[in-house]
């Protein structure tokens, strides 16, 4: 089929006139827009047999499509096998129920009935129509069989992945955590009760799974902990599409996210013997710092300025001790980002690779898309690079702590983000970011966001950019 100029054959009943009209100013548009129309009205010369034209047009290779179109004459005319109509169906249905191709005939409809059922002919009463029969569906219609003559359907055939790798993995069960997403869908986020009851059943489920996950003594290397990063994928996608569910919600509030990283924080991997290291949880902290980014990633898409500034700004109560049974104190969202050395060491060693972050490329592997892409992942770690020094300045020129470190920003392909602050109406859309109420508190509080150039990777000479690297304060809200 030759999609970049389709040929079709209209095939119709010529009793009405307001149908041969109907006719004529559809093959009309369709020769306009690029489709090359067989039409008795303009092909069928003086002196020629119809019936041979007829039958040349159904079986010709060269014509891509048949467009029956189907009312009431057309319909009484086929099934008693009358007229020219007739005669065309004796040459039509044999091709439709052989060995032509299904997809070269299609049925139009331009009438119903008083029960609102198409007049179709028997022989394709199984066949897929377009409906022309309503006036003011009549323009979608036309676009619908404008895309199939073309071949450019709205609703193209998804191109196909791998099989899923949790399918492998017999320890991953995680199919209470899809009941719930499924049910929030299904309309609980129409009841706050419900709504809120969902939300703490996934957390518990959530943290429930994660506690399955512990390393056995005699497996703590380094190609058990890139198989325990790489099974804990398809829970961390569940809680992503949980999350997109909810945010969909009226109820949704941010004290879901909060609890979620609070419980997944103190109440993982808890031991009551000693003789463990950070190495050994390492893959709850890659978990837990890819599922931060790609919270405030989603946020971010849906533009949830206002609660993204509250999950940042929100002292959470966190363990003293990670994984232990210790007291929990006030911390901030910087604690989930810690360094994870096993990765960055001895897994670099092992697979004796030269990226200036081992962690920052896993997750540059791990895309959920559409929306959590790798650049979505890279922008937004930097995102929180910037805010921290904004919400968290340091007290001493050498103190790090209060700063997320963003592992991912050599991965910055571009950024908007930040230039866009030029114009006024994005400084007042995007102030809720920030816990700024004008255009002046804005400034103050951007005026800490300055680049440090002691902010990058060993051996990489690129340091990760605060707001500053990309606009003046003397630039911000400039233009209308």
């Amino acid at each position: 089929m030759n999609v970049e100029e389709p040929k079709v054959f209209i095939s119709y009943s010529w009793s009405k006139q307001k149908t041969q009209d109907n006719v004529m100013e559809l093959a009309t548009r369709l020769m306009h827009d690029g489709v090359d129309v067989v039409l008795d009205k303009w092909d069928l010369k003086e002196g020629h047999d119809k019936y041979i034209f007829m039958e040349s047009c159904v079986s010709d290779e060269s014509i891509d499509r048949v467009l029956i179109i189907c009312d009431q004459a057309y319909q009484e005319k086929a099934d008693d096998r009358k007229g020219g109509v007739g005669d065309e169906t004796v040459v039509i249905s044999p091709e439709v129920y052989g060995n032509m191709k299904q997809t070269k005939f299609i049925p139009l409809i331009f009438e119903r009935d008083a029960n609102n059922e198409p007049f179709t002919p028997i022989y394709l009463k199984s066949k897929k129509y377009i409906d022309f029969s309503n006036e003011d569906e009549y323009e979608n219609a036309y676009e619908e069989l404008l895309r199939i003559l073309f071949d450019m359907p709205i609703n193209k055939k998804p191109k196909k992945g791998s099989k899923p790798a949790w399918l492998n993995n017999d320890e991953i069960n995680h199919s209470e955590l899809k009941i719930l997403t499924k049910a929030l869908k299904r309309g609980a986020t129409e009841q706050a009760q419900k709504y809120k009851a969902i939300c703490i059943d996934f957390t518990d489920n959530f943290v429930s799974i994660l506690n399955e996950f512990r390393f056995p003594d005699d497996k703590f290397n380094e190609e058990e902990l890139i198989k325990k990063i790489s099974n804990l994928k398809p829970i961390r996608d569940e809680y992503f599409d949980f999350l997109g569910t909810a945010l969909k919600s009226e109820f949704f509030s941010t004290d879901f996210v909060i609890n979620f990283f609070e419980r997944i924080y103190n109440d993982v991997g808890n031991i009551t013997n000693g003789g463990y290291t950070n190495s050994t949880f390492e893959y709850y902290n890659f978990f837990r710092w890819e599922s931060f980014i790609g919270t405030i990633a989603i946020l971010m898409h849906y533009e949830k300025y206002k609660e993204i500034h509250k999950i940042l700004n929100h002292t959470y109560f966190l363990k003293e001790y990670p994984f232990t049974k210790s007291t929990v104190s006030p911390r901030k969202f910087i604690e989930f980002r810690t360094y994870l050395e096993m990765l960055e060491v001895h897994c670099q060693k092992k697979i004796n690779s030269r990226y200036f972050s081992y962690t920052a490329q896993l997750l540059s592997e791990r895309e959920q898309m559409p929306i959590l892409s790798k650049q979505a992942f890279a922008q937004t770690d930097l995102l929180l690079y910037q805010l921290s020094t904004i919400f968290f300045p340091e007290k001493e020129p050498t103190y790090y702590s209060q700063k997320w470190f963003p592992d991912m920003y050599i991965y910055i392909e571009r950024t908007d983000l930040w230039i866009k602050l030029k114009s006024q109406t994005y400084c007042q859309k995007i102030m809720p970011l920030f816990g700024a109420q004008n255009i002046s508190e804005l400034k103050n509080l951007i005026s800490r966001a300055t680049h440090d150039k002691r902010m990058h990777h060993n051996m990489c000479y690129q340091s990760a950019p605060n707001i500053l690297s990309y606009i003046t304060l003397e630039q911000i809200a400039s233009l209308e």
